[in-house]
Parts: C-alpha cells; structure tokens; sequence
C-alpha cells in the first residue's frame, strides 16, 4: 500500500476488504513520503483491526521468505465456512503449486481465462524457458506484470501462486484443471 495514500482511502469498501483478507500489508514509497506517512499507515490499518503483518518496502523490495517460505511442512488447515459475510469481505485466497516447470506462454493463457473472475493474483515460478530463474508474478486491476525473481529455493514447489477472487466465483477444481495446463510436458 502506498504510504501517501490519503485516509479517505479507508473508506472505500474494496480497500477495506483488501486488507482484512491480507496476510501481509507491505508500505511502499516510504522513500517518496513525508517522514510520519508509515506511523500513520499503521495507525490507520491498525485501527482497521487488520490482522495481517505491516512491513516496510523499502523501494518496493519485500524479502521472498516472507511471502514465501521456503519449507511447507504442513497442508493447510481445512476451513469450516462461516456465517454469511458482509458485502465488503467478500474475497478468498486459493494457491496454487507445482514441483514442476511451467510454460510461460501456457501460463498467460491460463491467466488469460481466469482473469475476469480474478481480484488478484501473486507468486513466483520457474519458468521451461528460462530455468534455474524464478520470475515473481502479480495480477491485479486486469493488468499482469512479471520481474525477474531469485534463484530458486531448494526443496521448495517451483510454482508458488496465490489468487484473490470474490467468494463463489472460482473453485478449487476449475483453478487446479486450468492451471494444470500450465505445467510442462516431458
């Protein structure tokens, strides 16, 4: 979140519901704001009561290990659906992995598919193309950008992506089925 973002921000509803599903809220341009814009970033989403984690991007640099760690020890705890939510917290998070390369070409294809029912997406791949190179990837306003990433963590899924989506839109099995295209053959 950019750090001179003025509080009127806080009123809308999707920034609102952004944060609240956040697991991390990184401020950035903190190089280009007036000395006290952080503190006050973090009093607003504190006062939001956002649990996520609100860390410095300092030139729009977050380390990897804190978006994703290195070591997935365990599946993901099942989630029991709760009562019916309010309209502004009406997006989940699904990930996707693989041990596999993918096909970038394949991979704009399926991002192609999946972006009118996408809020978001981020993540990091290996890449047929270019191995031995992780490529970070972020989807969000219907534009997608890629950046050359670091070398990949040993042990770790070469593919690694998290997308936002409006509860409902898009399950599990139509993400894993379009994304499994993704992963290269032979």
């Amino acid at each position: 979140m950019d750090a001179g973002t003025p509080p009127s921000a806080f009123d809308d509803a999707l920034v609102r519901a952004q944060l609240r599903v956040a697991d991390i809220v990184a401020l950035s341009k903190l190089d280009l704001a007036d000395e006290g814009a952080g503190a006050r970033m973090r009093e607003a989403i504190r006062a939001l009561r956002v649990p996520a984690v609100v860390v410095d991007a300092q030139h729009g640099e977050i380390p990897s290990a804190l978006l994703f760690p290195a070591t997935v020890d365990r599946a993901p705890a099942a989630r029991e659906p709760g009562p019916r939510r309010p309209a502004e917290e009406r997006f989940e998070t699904l990930s996707w992995t693989s041990d596999q390369p993918i096909s970038l070409p394949r991979l704009q294809q399926a991002i192609g598919r999946l972006a009118p029912k996408l809020a978001r997406a981020k993540g990091l791949f290996e890449t047929i193309e270019q191995p031995g190179r992780l490529t970070v990837f972020q989807f969000a306003g219907g534009r997608a950008t890629l950046a050359p990433g670091e070398a990949p963590t040993p042990g770790a899924p070469r593919t690694r992506i998290v997308f936002i989506a409006e509860l409902g839109v898009l399950s599990k099995a139509e993400l894993d089925g379009i994304m499994a295209g993704c992963v290269a053959s032979g």
